[in-house]
């Protein structure tokens, strides 16, 4: 979730004919870097970063951009970047089995991530009553509190940065109610404790956390609208919360708008097509997926681990609820052939068992019902273990 990115380059740069401040020389070089990444141009977002440092090494922003494209690096190379891993988030032990990052991406975030929380620190203790101040510290504390729990694996030691990253925001909101962007960590971290079990919510009530999903959801929406630099970020999130409330007209409209202004980000037309999926929209979906892969197909590096396997069991699940199976079944095939992540070949067998119960072919379908349970159990996908378990219990019917 939370990120928030940065650039570098050199102090006397030039806008419009005027000479910029290092401040506003630094913003521009950030909001570059933020339309670069957004459509998934890594490499010149992480330069336009690091000449938003050059223009204002003391501005936390800026570092913390930088580290945040080193987040987004690594969760690509480990295939964890669409809607469906928030939706399955469901951790329940102080720290989880994860392959370590590498040494280099690793590194890079830890450098910027602490040069970026230094800064921040010095300007809330320079600065104790400035909102913006706080809010630089909340959003940095944030971002490690997102690189412990989903790169490190180290759930409790997340959970002790995201109180920090709740209460500084929460105080940059005291200090200033206009500062929406502030909302947004308060927001989602109140949105997330409220969908846990009761001992989690009351221990995270006694760390000083709220745990209210229509007031978290309230505080997303308020920053989703409030054109800072985390606005992106806010609507993205927004998307996913719809999506898991089965709000999925809400969350189409954001993605479809999200599309219109980064047209070159696919991932905004695989997570569209997803959430016309849940909606069981499968001529919409389909269309989304089209669109996708053939940017995909044109689309330079780097690319999602698995996003192949990704992309062709996506549509073939299109084509199972629009009864096209032989379509369905190459599709599906497809992604089983490609190199992917054990929850997506997990669900695609389900999709292959529904073809097979579809001709009646009840041994073939179970068949395909086991082995995704075995590999749902494998890769802890709760939501596509429940799905395939009932089924092997009830035959899929259109």
């Amino acid at each position: 979730m939370a990120r928030v990115t940065i650039p570098t380059v050199a102090a006397g740069c030039l806008l419009a004919g005027t000479l910029m401040s290092a401040d506003s020389a630094a913003t521009h070089f950030r909001h570059q870097g933020n339309e670069q990444e957004y459509n998934l141009r890594l490499d010149q977002a992480l330069s336009s970063y690091r000449q938003a440092v050059a223009a204002d090494p003391e501005a936390p922003a800026s570092h913390r951009a930088v580290a945040g494209t080193y987040l987004m690096r690594i969760a690509f190379r480990r295939g964890v970047v669409t809607g469906d891993d928030f939706l399955a988030a469901d951790v329940k032990a102080d720290s989880i089995n994860v392959p370590k990052p590498p040494a280099d991406l690793a590194l890079g975030f830890r450098q910027s991530a602490e040069q970026a929380l230094r800064l921040a620190e010095e300007q809330v203790q320079a600065h104790p009553e400035s909102a913006d101040a706080h809010f630089q510290l909340g959003s940095t504390i944030g971002l490690l509190a997102s690189y412990s729990a989903t790169v490190e694996g180290q759930v409790f030691a997340a959970f002790k940065y995201a109180r920090r990253a709740y209460k500084a925001n929460a105080r940059a909101l005291e200090l200033d109610p206009q500062r929406k962007d502030a909302g947004l960590i308060v927001g989602a971290y109140q949105y997330i404790i409220s969908n846990r079990s009761l001992p989690v919510r009351f221990l995270a009530r006694m760390g000083g956390l709220g745990a209210d999903k229509q007031t978290g959801i309230a505080l997303i929406e308020a920053a989703a609208r409030y054109p800072g630099e985390n606005q992106t970020d806010a609507q993205m999130l927004l998307a996913m919360i719809y999506n898991k409330e089965q709000r999925y007209d809400e969350a189409l409209k954001l993605l479809v708008d999200l599309q219109a202004r980064y047209p070159d980000n696919r991932l905004l037309w695989l997570e569209a097509g997803a959430t016309a999926l849940r909606a069981g929209a499968f001529a919409e979906a389909k269309r989304h997926l089209d669109a996708g892969l053939a940017k995909l197909a044109t689309a330079p590096p780097p690319h999602v681990f698995g996003e192949e396997a990704l992309w062709h069991y996506k549509r073939g699940a299109a084509l199972v609820g629009l009864k096209r199976d032989a379509e369905a079944a190459t599709e599906l095939k497809a992604a089983l052939a490609a190199e992917g992540r054990h929850w997506v070949h997990a669900r695609v067998h389900t999709e292959l068992g529904k073809l097979a119960d579809a001709t009646g072919n009840r041994n073939g379908a179970s068949q395909e019902y086991r082995l995704a349970v075995n590999l749902a159990k494998t890769a802890n996908d709760a939501i596509g273990l429940s799905e395939a378990e009932d089924l092997l219990n009830t035959p899929y019917r259109r």
